[in-house]
């Protein structure tokens, strides 16, 4: 859920990658533009909205964001959730090809993972 109603949905808004490493998130996949200009080249962004981070430790304080992933392997995970069931999974780092930096990437959720989403889920029910 957006705090500014005017965002752009530009890749200058939002946590990043490196920012999520490690952490469970609840991806509410809302567009998946094409051909949009940005200081590396024209990119096919996925918009999220809301991106939940999940605390693992008490789901119910878990925060609730909005952002837009550019890199290749997230886009092309997540671009199939468009308007669909969220996507819950872990943000990690991928396995570098030859003379490239290693990617973002989104491991599928685990069983326990799971369960820290359903309590999330359970007591945004109560509100």
């Amino acid at each position: 859920m957006s705090q500014d109603p005017f965002a752009s949905g530009g890749s200058d808004y939002g946590p990043k990658p490196p920012e999520l490493l490690g952490r469970l998130l609840l991806c509410y996949v809302t567009d998946h533009r094409t051909g949009v200009m940005t200081v590396n080249g024209e990119r096919d962004p996925v918009d999220i909205d809301p991106l939940v981070i999940l605390d693992e430790d008490n789901p119910q304080d878990s925060e609730a964001t909005a952002t837009s992933f550019l890199q290749a392997k997230l886009v092309a995970k997540l671009k199939l959730h468009v308007g669909k069931r969220p996507f819950l999974g872990r943000m990690a780092i991928g396995e570098a090809q030859q003379g490239r930096n290693a990617p973002y990437v989104l491991t599928d959720a685990t069983e326990a993972d799971k369960v820290v989403c359903r309590l999330w889920l359970e007591a945004q029910e109560g509100r």
